[in-house]
């Protein structure tokens, strides 16, 4: 029996709540300041995430300790807004590499490193064949996905490039990746906010929930500073539990600098995961 990637998608997908906090509260109380998307077209930004967490996996009462840690990088090309703030942009993922290891598994894949045909899974090969292929989508004001722009062209293009995908892969891609950008996006208040203002945010993607608090912890040298505490809920596995971190936004692009973010998630005793999760940005 093996993971597949999904679960492993599904644990890096956790993203996007994150980052270092710091600074003292030495501005001024009630100042409200602004905290939105604000890119200009032709502006291009890179998301790159560092996983590694533990797995406690028990199966027939017999308990296995696993350990995945993984990387995910893309860049993001801004091509058009339009006069309501909406932003179209262009996603290249770059690289994908996880590496998971203990009990009886010991599975590997790096889009780096030339393709092993005997070693690497269907999935992984398929993977494969997306890194460096762009995809177009829509963001809102907030920077949150809202929907893909030509999924048949691209659909089509695929099926140019490498006939032995189909199109449900392509679809099934392109939906992870909507996932992970509605979770790795800073989650921004829709209104100017003080330091000790809350606001709070739902996210919902294919395989992860979250419910969170944020609050504006500091601001200064162009950095606002925000802490979060909320619940996550992953599929597969019914993994639930508490989220803890902090956020590190660019006070004027909206953009995440840096996110570090704790967890711990459970399935009663037969799946237990806990670890940190950090992404940057720039």
């Amino acid at each position: 029996m093996r993971l597949e990637l999904p679960l492993v998608a599904a644990v890096l997908s956790i993203i996007g709540l994150l980052a270092v906090a710091g600074g003292e509260d030495f501005n001024p109380a009630g100042e409200k300041i602004p905290l939105k998307l604000n890119l200009a077209q032709g502006d291009t930004k890179r998301l790159a995430l560092d996983v590694d967490t533990n797995i406690h996996w028990r199966l027939n009462d017999q308990p296995t300790e696993l350990h995945l840690n993984g990387s995910v990088a893309c860049e993001i090309d801004v091509r058009q807004i339009n006069a309501g703030g909406h932003y179209t942009v262009q996603m290249i993922e770059k690289r994908l590499a996880y590496n998971l290891k203990g009990g009886s598994f010991n599975t590997s894949f790096d889009s780096d490193l030339p393709a092993d045909q005997a070693k690497t899974n269907s999935h992984d090969q398929n993977a494969r064949q997306f890194i460096g292929q762009p995809i177009s989508l829509k963001l809102d004001s907030l920077g949150q996905p809202t929907e893909l722009v030509d999924i048949d062209k691209l659909i089509e293009d695929q099926k140019t490039r490498t006939p032995s995908i189909a199109p449900e892969w392509t679809k099934q891609y392109t939906s992870a990746v909507m996932s992970g950008l509605k979770l790795v996006m800073a989650p921004l208040p829709n209104q100017p906010v003080a330091i000790g203002d809350k606001w709070q945010q739902q996210c919902k993607s294919d395989l992860v929930a979250t419910e969170a608090t944020y609050t504006l912890h500091d601001y200064h040298d162009g950095v606002a500073y925000v802490d979060i505490d909320g619940t996550m809920n992953v599929d597969p596995g019914d993994l639930k539990g508490p989220i803890h971190g902090q956020l590190e936004i660019n006070q004027r692009t909206g953009w995440l600098i840096k996110e570090i973010i704790d967890l711990k998630l459970t399935s009663g005793e037969i799946l237990k995961v806990d670890g940190t999760l950090t992404v940057t940005g720039n």
